[in-house]
């Protein structure tokens, strides 16, 4: 009589009726890890999207907060230069420097170097295109000099350049 245990069937002497083919030595796909390798190989790519997306707004957050020290740092620079500018000294010493202006009673000097030029810098006007004809109507030369004035060749001497020259010599302007 012959009894059938599990997959193989034995003889009642004990030896095998029918054995099944001998592993491959591969590996084995059934349903059960596929089903197991899609899950993971989702759950690995939604991970890494989140990642990257989170990464994305800690740099951008780092960079808006950057953004926020340099503006607030620029602020500062401007409210600072705004109470310079409530002070009439520092007024005054503006107008002398960059406008050369004296107070009444004052002679004003300016300096000229070996060109011909203002000692020091200071705004000028390009007179290299300026046609000085006079066939030109009144209206035409205002005009341009309209036009010159709005092309300064040189900007305005730093805040540090506040010496003012005077019958006596050079002496830093009030509250300089």
């Amino acid at each position: 009589m012959q009894v059938q245990a599990g997959p193989e069937a034995t003889s009642s002497d004990g030896e095998a009726a029918e054995q099944l083919p001998a592993d491959r030595g591969g590996i084995h796909l059934t349903k059960r890890l596929v089903a197991v390798l899609l899950v993971g190989a989702m759950l690995i790519f939604s991970i890494i999207s989140n990642l990257t997306v989170y990464l994305n707004q800690r740099r951008q957050m780092a960079e808006a907060r950057a953004q926020i020290i340099a503006s607030n740092e620029h602020i500062a620079d401007l409210l600072t230069e705004q109470e310079r500018w409530s002070d009439p000294n520092y007024v005054r010493a503006q107008a002398r420097a960059r406008l050369g202006w004296v107070q009444a009673g004052e002679v004003g000097y300016q300096v000229i170097d070996e060109d011909g030029q203002p000692y020091g810098g200071g705004s000028g006007i390009d007179h290299t295109g300026a046609s000085t004809s006079e066939d030109q109507s009144w209206w035409e030369r205002i005009w341009s000099s309209v036009g010159e004035a709005d092309a300064p060749t040189s900007a305005p001497p730093s805040v540090d350049d506040e010496r003012v020259v005077t019958e006596g010599g050079a002496t830093p302007t009030p509250g300089g």
